[in-house]
């Protein structure tokens, strides 16, 4: 799936797992997504990663909207695979950016 633009300037550039059958002790038998978001702003945001595997497709979306070295915040919402686990592979593209997250 593509970027998804879901209100002026804010973009869905997250991913589709189709193999995914329990997500967080939930039956998932059509899959689940893993939602990030692009901000188009005065500072261009990215809110959370995906999971490691799916990094190529959110990396492919996020480039579909905007170069990535454009981005000058990325904020982890929590540490979960699938809001963190591809956040090395975003920071290769990203090498300006601020990294906002808890400790």
């Amino acid at each position: 799936m593509k970027a998804v633009e879901i209100k002026p300037g804010i973009y869905w550039v997250g991913a589709i797992d189709w193999a995914v059958r329990d997500f967080h002790g939930y039956v998932t038998p059509r899959g689940t997504t893993y939602n990030n978001y692009l901000i188009i702003d005065d500072e261009i945001t990215l809110l959370d990663t995906v999971k490691y595997d799916f990094a190529d497709i959110t990396i492919k979306n996020i480039k579909s909207v905007v170069e990535p070295s454009r981005i000058k915040n990325i904020i982890i919402n929590h540490i979960e695979n699938d809001h963190a686990t591809s956040i090395d592979r975003i920071m290769d593209f990203t090498t300006d950016a601020t990294l906002y997250i808890t400790e």
